[in-house]
């Protein structure tokens, strides 16, 4: 009677290389060692007669088998097959598969620094594709030179030994995977640095880091080519009424590490620290004072490098006393905390001066358009110095003295015309000294009774201003200047307001207009007194006749474009206008807030 056979095949492709494995049972589950395996490798063809490729392999003692072949890329059909014998059944599995090319991860571990003499420098090995471990020769050459091979296992790894090829210094490791008949070379570098010895410095020593007073280890470790970075130092201190670590404690230290054994671990965490070296080979442990008790500390500080013997640093011991110096700390925390709140309220305080200045700049602004569009002006007496006083005459709480001045032009104005008014009637007139005169602009009233009054000036080319007063005035209107506003700088304080209005910031100097009003000031007396030429009274009465012709059928683009045609011709200009032409402008001006406010709602 003869046993039944069973195959359990397994078919995967690493890329183009493909692995067959498996293994030859009986029904009882008992794997038939020394049994001949046949693999096929057939790939998919229109008129396909004989497989590619074929194999004879044998179970081993537990039945198993396993063989790997590259192939080309295409579909494949695998065919493994048990041939009937006296005492077994035969049996056959047929498997298919894709076959690609697929990049190969390569990767590699390799020791950074190797101290001293050592028997043997490990470099490590593995490799895979798509996560299937790679069967493949790998190759190591150290500086160029040959420095061995092996062979991957069906997981991908090996191990290459380069102690005989290095040399002192730095190594230059270079792990090569050669190519096959479908796959390109693959290589990964590393560098190896050989020390034959290391210079070690450590200190020891009481620190304040971040208001917090501890210990702090402290070293730097260096060799023949400089500092040394990436290299591992185990730091432990132990107050000196501990005693030296025994043979025992040791062994108590290595059975913490195990499960269950938290607290003791959290103990030793306490007084040991692994650290590692910066790029300059420095390295620093810093313990808190918090966790520690006062009195004599021992630091035992060293190099684990990831080949060689461990080397010992030594360092003096420090003792922690922080009864003398608590104060010190809760005084620099306090500082530090007071300066925090100091900052907090600068902070806060500079967001509620923030606000303060926007809601002023808001409310000033407001004003300012009010004010732009009032047909007179609110006068504000200055009081003259002792050189600018024009009138020679005795002090008279009774008497008005002074000088009207046109602020646009910085000089004064001539044959202004002063009405003094009480309860609505008219009660003196007076005219400022004309252009004539060497003090022109010079005016005085008298003759007035106590009570309440109201001074209007008036001069062609200027905005009528006020100004209400009381006698006795006790001084305060003798000899002051009466600041008048000429036509083309109203227009342009409107435009000036309009646009800050409209867009809603000063735009006004921008364009430097400074060095156009310079010039045109500078014109003479007789140029800036004339009225207008016929082509400007022409340009006026068009703007005129359109803005009442065209009336709300105006778009905003085109009044903005009046406006500034207004500003141009009048303030620009520097001659002498009539309140006319500020009344045109005025009425733009309302035209457009008008379309602003509508298009707001």
């Amino acid at each position: 009677m003869r046993a039944k056979s069973a195959l359990d095949t397994s078919v995967t492709a690493a890329g183009t290389m493909v692995r067959v494995s498996g293994s030859l049972r009986d029904e009882l589950d008992r794997g038939l060692p020394q049994r001949e395996i046949v693999v096929f490798f057939s790939k998919e063809r229109r008129h396909r007669r004989h497989p590619d490729a074929s194999e004879t392999l044998y179970t081993d003692r537990r039945g198993g088998f396993s063989t790997q072949r590259e192939l080309e890329p295409g579909t494949w059909h695998v065919s493994v097959m048990f041939e009937e014998t006296e005492h077994v059944t035969a049996s056959r599995i047929v498997k298919s598969l894709e076959v690609e090319p697929a990049p190969v991860d390569l990767r590699t571990q390799i020791p950074r620094l190797v101290i001293g003499q050592v028997p043997s420098v490990p470099v490590r090995v593995r490799a895979s594709v798509a996560g299937v471990g790679l069967q493949a020769k790998a190759e190591v050459l150290v500086n160029d030179v040959y420095a061995g091979e092996t062979r991957l296992d069906q997981f991908g790894r090996g191990t290459v030994d380069v102690a005989g090829s290095l040399s002192p210094g730095l190594n230059e490791v270079r792990v090569r995977i050669p190519e096959g008949r479908h796959r390109d070379v693959v290589e990964e570098v590393g560098e190896l640095r050989v020390s034959a010895e290391v210079d070690a410095t450590a200190s020891f020593q009481e620190v304040v880091e971040r208001l917090q007073r501890g210990l702090a280890v402290e070293g730097r470790l260096t060799d023949e080519r400089g500092p040394l970075p990436g290299v591992r130092v185990a730091v432990k201190i132990r107050r000196e009424d501990q005693g030296e670590p025994s043979e025992e404690s040791e062994q108590a230290e290595q059975m913490s590490q195990l499960p269950g054994s938290s607290a003791r671990g959290d103990e030793q965490a306490r007084y040991e620290r692994f650290v590692t070296t910066d790029e300059q080979g420095r390295f620093r442990a810093f313990y808190s004072g918090d966790k520690l008790e006062d009195g004599i500390w021992h630091a035992q500080t060293a190099i684990v490098p990831e080949l060689g013997a461990e080397i010992a640093v030594p360092t003096a011991p420090v003792e922690l006393d922080r009864t003398t110096s608590r104060w010190i700390l809760n005084a620099l925390g306090l500082l530090g905390l007071i300066g925090g709140l100091a900052l907090l309220l600068q902070r806060f305080w500079q967001v509620i001066e923030t606000q303060l200045q926007r809601r002023r700049h808001e409310r000033e602004s407001e004003e300012r358009a009010e004010m732009a569009l009032k047909d007179t002006e609110a006068l504000s007496p200055h009081s003259l110095g002792v050189d600018e006083k024009p009138v020679d005459t005795a002090p008279d709480n009774t008497r008005l003295s002074g000088m009207v001045w046109d602020i646009w032009k910085d000089r004064p104005v001539a044959d202004a015309e002063l009405v003094v008014w009480r309860d609505g009637e008219r009660v003196r007139t007076e005219h400022a000294t004309g252009q004539a005169s060497p003090r022109a602009g010079i005016f005085i009233i008298d003759g007035l009774t106590a009570g309440a009054y109201e001074l209007e000036v008036r001069a062609r080319g200027f905005m009528p201003g006020k100004l209400s007063f009381r006698l006795p005035h006790k001084g305060r209107l003798s000899n002051v200047r009466l600041d008048l506003v000429a036509v083309p700088l109203k227009i342009r304080r409107l435009y000036q307001s309009l646009v800050e209005t409209l867009d809603g910031q000063d735009l006004w100097g921008r364009l430097s207009p400074r060095e156009i009003e310079a010039a045109l000031l500078e014109v003479t007396d007789e140029a800036t007194q004339d009225t207008g030429s016929p082509a400007r009274r022409a340009f006026l009465r068009s703007l005129e006749h359109k803005l009442a012709q065209a009336g709300d059928t105006l778009s905003g683009e085109e009044l903005v474009s009046m406006m500034t045609s207004v500003v141009e011709e009048t303030y620009f200009s520097g001659r002498t206008f009539d309140t006319s032409v500020w009344e045109l402008a005025r009425d733009i001006a309302l035209q457009l807030r008008d379309r602003q406010g509508e298009g707001a709602s």
